[in-house]
């Protein structure tokens, strides 16, 4: 390029039909530039993006989008596509509300042909791509661009054997940079994880015999090596596999050295010295329950169990105390939550630290394998609730509606540090079946620590105050707001109950009955959609015990998907705010009184 290229200015990724290789590793270069700056300032996920630059531009230059469908997965790897794809001007609104995504999304840009949040979903999607294109006669190219921690999930290798199997002509483009949220581990690994004479011609057959042609190892920085992979696959009309070498954190030194993948979702951090702007520690829900969980290492044998996410759910140092007793299955959720099932019935313990959002794909195994088998796993459940700028692929939002129909599974949520510490205990020292802990991201409100402590015990609720004009039900972080509208609406002469509903299920009947007989206007609250959470439970008790008259209104998410933006922005947009609880509850009283 005779000047740098303005990065903002990037309208589309026709631009780079013009440019020499020269130019486009002079592009790269820029484009990181740009990458680390913006997200410093926003945020993000940096490492996987700064280690595609190279091979983002390359798959530009010889593949002609929108026509040819490019199908990302997750997304961690798509921000060098977004900018190419003339998104870069909107990078300052990254994962901000009504800002861009920091995965694909089909409203942003007619590039974005597949939407994913979670892993391994590429190579099925870009199946269906290409067999819909035989179907329609059309002849442009699909292709799957996978990571490699991605591709030892399960749902990658039902794909590759069916794609194999049929021989459709499509590519699979392997981002291999040894890395994914955690380290790498499993044999499927080690098999790329050397390059030696062996090595190669096992690797090569392996593909081969699945019917596909294998090319590689690329190196992933090298432009011209990338082209000229791409040009030999264009010309092979079958399934073709691109295993290319990538460096997690290319370009930026301390993210190039990071060996705990602090770098792959970051914070906003200051670029000289890669320090984060908001450095200052303060313990959240998930180091309060992997200290729970040292706590109890020693008096109690179990084995915690997590599907890639060690780092994420702070169990690094529970791994190092006990390195015998952490095992990280990577992206295999279904894996993760049968294998505990098995080491339950054959006599340990076992703890299972998953995210709320990936705990979904393994509802067959919770269902079928956990429950129905009634074996007592414990699950700690991670990121209940709004996930902030993960947006609607990562909000923790439906769990109580899929997990309270299962017979045998008990359900709690704590409020604050001491009652989830608390759990953890309870859930390892639980015998009778399956048991779930759910608690939010991030920290716990100051004032959900000075509340009395109970013992906990099954099914027991907690009145943290008393009242007589109308009861709000709710557990976990929604305890402090419901707090602040009572202390609203004492000012206006009215005496509201705050019931702590930390058992989502079994639900306190005692409590309940006693509650129902009152005939005061119940509220239910919760940051979980409606249909089918826990306050249509309530509903239910009163139905199915003849309480008809009780005045009941339930407060949660409506019948859609939220975006991103920080958790209070969140729950203002689903009216899960003070203003909207003092509201209702003023016009529950209201009605009260006129009958």
């Amino acid at each position: 390029m005779k000047k740098e290229l303005d990065i903002t200015s990037i309208d589309g990724p026709g631009f780079l039909k013009k440019m020499t290789e020269t130019e486009l590793e002079v592009l790269a270069s820029n484009i990181r530039s740009f990458l680390i700056d913006q997200v410093a300032q926003t945020g993000g996920h940096l490492g996987s993006n700064l280690g595609v630059c190279e091979l983002t531009i390359a798959l530009y230059k010889m593949y002609n989008s929108p026509e040819d469908k490019l199908i990302w997965d997750v997304g961690h790897q798509a921000y060098i596509h977004k900018i190419l794809t003339g998104r870069a001007r909107f990078f300052h609104t990254l994962r901000k509300e009504d800002g861009l995504s920091g995965y694909l999304r089909k409203q942003e840009s007619v590039h974005d042909h597949w939407e994913a949040g979670h892993s391994s979903t590429s190579l099925s999607a870009a199946l269906g791509y290409a067999l819909a294109n035989e179907k329609a006669g059309n002849d442009n190219q699909v292709l799957a661009i996978i990571g490699d921690g991605a591709f030892t999930a399960g749902m990658a290798f039902e794909a590759m054997n069916h794609i194999g199997a049929i021989g459709t002509n499509m590519t699979i483009v392997l981002n291999d940079n040894g890395m994914s949220i955690s380290e790498n581990i499993g044999a499927i690994h080690n098999v790329f994880a050397t390059d030696n004479d062996a090595d190669l011609s096992v690797r090569k057959l392996f593909f081969e015999k699945l019917g596909f042609h294998y090319i590689g190892p690329v190196p992933g920085h090298d432009i011209y090596a990338l082209l000229a992979s791409f040009k030999e696959a264009k010309m092979i009309k079958k399934p073709v596999f691109i295993h290319v070498k990538t460096e997690k954190g290319k370009g930026y030194i301390p993210a190039e050295a990071d060996v705990l993948s602090k770098w792959h979702g970051v914070s906003p951090f200051d670029v000289a010295s890669g320090i984060p702007l908001n450095s200052s520690y303060v313990k959240d829900y998930s180091e309060t329950v992997s200290d729970a969980l040292l706590e109890a290492a020693d008096q109690e044998e179990f084995t915690v169990i997590t599907p890639a996410m060690a780092i994420g759910s702070k169990l690094v140092n529970f791994g190092q105390a006990y390195p015998g007793r952490l095992i990280d299955t990577g992206i295999a959720e279904q894996h993760a939550v049968t294998l505990a099932a098995g080491l339950v019935a054959n006599g340990m313990k076992a703890f299972v630290s998953i995210y709320s959002t990936f705990l979904q794909r393994a509802y067959d195994q919770v269902l079928h394998d956990v429950c129905r088998q009634n074996l007592n796993v414990a699950f700690g459940i991670d990121r209940a609730g709004f996930s902030g700028a993960d947006g609607d692929s990562h909000h923790g939002v439906f769990d109580i509606a899929f997990l309270r129909n299962l017979p045998n599974l008990v359900l709690m949520m704590p409020y604050g540090y001491a009652e989830c510490r608390e759990m953890i205990h309870f859930s390892l020292r639980y015998l009778e079946g399956p048991i779930a802990i759910r608690y939010p991201r991030g920290i716990a409100p100051e004032s959900s620590n000075k509340q009395p402590f109970e013992e906990i015990k099954l099914g027991k609720w907690q009145v943290l105050h008393d009242g007589s004009d109308a009861a709000i039900i709710t557990f976990g972080p929604m305890l402090d707001t419901a707090i602040l509208a009572r202390e609203q609406m004492k000012h206006q002469g009215y005496d509201i109950m705050i019931i702590n509903a930390r058992f989502i299920k079994p639900l306190d009947e005692q409590l309940l009955h006693e509650l129902l007989s009152k005939n005061i206007p119940i509220l239910t609250i919760e940051e979980h959609v409606l249909a089918g959470g826990f306050g249509s439970s309530i509903l239910e008790f009163s139905s199915d015990h003849d309480y008809y008259g009780s005045m009941i209104k339930r407060l949660g998410l409506g019948d859609q998907f939220y975006g991103h933006g920080t958790e209070p922005q969140l729950r203002n947009t689903a009216g899960l705010c003070l203003q909207s609880i003092i509201t209702i509850l003023g016009k529950l009283v209201a009605a009260r009184q006129r009958a």
